[in-house]
């Protein structure tokens, strides 16, 4: 049997990278729907343990306390030991949490599971972005990114209309069992699937020889490697709006059914719908741009940077008119605005996350967005339901969710100043060429 050609750039054959990319974007999906369900069934959880807004945005913050604080050392372990692998147990660690959560009876223990999910959760993102950026060529590299950032609002549209529909049925609780199984399924497969070689730590370097000067291999210190992640102003302006997006992003879809039910008096489940149809609506919008970026860097490099400074400007913007100038008004416009800003922050997503895999050595990849979760979670998506339902308790859920929108601004401003970095901090990385398991 003739052996299938492996194209130019990619790490497998076409159609078995295609298989990976799936069953990581599957994965990538069942998480934010086992993440974000608590969205939809806040309402009824609220009404059911009498809790304030304060305590309903903890609910979510926990899952991103607990990922900053497991992130870092869960990432070295994807790095140095299996991306795949990691993959696969952590998944099964959040969906036994995810499930976990329907057996309990009050606020507390409630908390618990959630802040599982986010142990679980932790190893996930940073194995996943770095499994893409390997098994798919450089050019390709922003729109494949785009597209697994798809499945974020894709998981987030399951989480919240097939949460809220089975618990007005058969209640919360069963919500949580129903929404915890595929996630299982699908980390069985991806525990049998191919990847990357761990790649060894080290970097060439010019040294002293008899006829002169020679390349050599140089083994990374730990040093050496937490400089790699603070020492370049590219890949700290994207940490940075890693964490305004997610404190913007979390904190709105967070609270946006409830805002419906509160400010504009509808049901659960038309809240619910309300709230997901602009997230189904920029389910391209990751990969539209991702596509435009790859585009406009045949051009021009800079438009790593340059793309995301400008789409969460827009973002920014569309967000706090949403919710200060059409809060009460004209629903229509309240969801052209919205609809916009939503599209926009997603759109500039992708281009970030590929600045963590392009300016580092391609050993600590997982380890780089790891950092970059680390920012986000610690700055944005675990502070941000919190501060944000603080804000509702105390000026009223229209004033903190113009608020929440408004925070891209300072990442659209952090990455206009990092764009003048990046072509030196990406060529200060040696070239690695990456190869498959047998």
């Amino acid at each position: 049997m003739t052996k299938k050609q492996v194209p130019e750039g990619y790490l497998f054959t076409k159609g078995y990278t295609y298989y990976v990319f799936a069953l990581i974007c599957l994965l990538m999906m069942f998480d934010f729907a086992s993440r974000m369900i608590i969205s939809a069934l806040l309402p009824l959880i609220k009404a059911e343990w009498g809790l304030t807004d304060t305590q309903s945005g903890s609910l979510v913050s926990a899952v991103y306390w607990c990922m900053f604080i497991f992130v870092i050392p869960i990432s070295i372990l994807v790095d140095r030991w299996s991306r795949r692998k990691a993959m696969a147990i952590m998944s099964a660690v959040w969906g036994i949490a995810c499930a976990a959560g329907a057996m309990v009876t009050s606020y507390l223990p409630f908390l618990v599971t959630r802040s599982l999910i986010g142990v679980g959760e932790a190893a996930y993102a940073p194995a996943g972005t770095a499994t893409i950026s390997a098994i798919f060529p450089e050019k390709r590299r922003t729109v494949m990114l785009g597209i697994f950032n798809a499945f974020i609002s894709i998981g987030m549209v399951v989480g919240m209309m097939l949460g809220a529909y089975v618990a007005q049925r058969w209640g919360w609780r069963t919500a949580l069992y129903i929404v915890a199984l595929p996630g299982l399924i699908v980390s069985v497969l991806i525990y049998f699937t191919r990847e990357y070689k761990t790649v060894p730590l080290e970097q060439t370097v010019q040294a002293p020889a008899a006829n002169g000067a020679e390349a050599r291999k140089q083994t990374l210190t730990k040093s050496q490697i937490i400089r790699s992640f603070f020492s370049k102003p590219s890949l700290i302006a994207a940490y940075v709006s890693f964490a305004t997006a997610s404190f913007c992003y979390v904190s709105i879809v967070t609270f946006l059914p409830t805002y419906y039910v509160r400010v504009r008096g509808v049901s659960l489940q038309m809240a619910t719908t309300m709230a997901s149809a602009p997230i189904i609506l920029i389910i391209i919008a990751g990969a539209i741009g991702g596509w435009i970026v790859d585009r406009w860097m045949l051009k021009e490099l800079r438009a790593r940077l340059y793309f995301p400074c400008i789409s969460y400007t827009i973002s920014a913007i569309a967000l706090m008119c949403a919710f200060l100038l059409f809060s009460n008004g004209s629903l229509v416009w309240h969801y052209v605005f919205l609809l916009v800003g939503f599209f926009a922050a997603t759109a500039a997503g992708p281009a970030c996350m590929a600045v963590t895999q392009e300016v580092v050595h391609p050993g600590v990849r997982a380890m780089a967005y790891g950092v970059g979760l680390v920012f986000q979670h610690m700055l944005g998506s675990a502070p941000g339901p919190m501060v944000t339902g603080a804000l509702s308790d105390g000026y009223g859920m229209s004033v903190a969710m113009g608020f929440a929108g408004g925070i891209n601004m300072i990442g659209a401003l952090v990455l206009f100043i990092g764009s003048f970095y990046y072509l030196k901090d990406r060529n200060s990385v040696g070239k690695v060429t990456l190869t498959a398991e047998n």
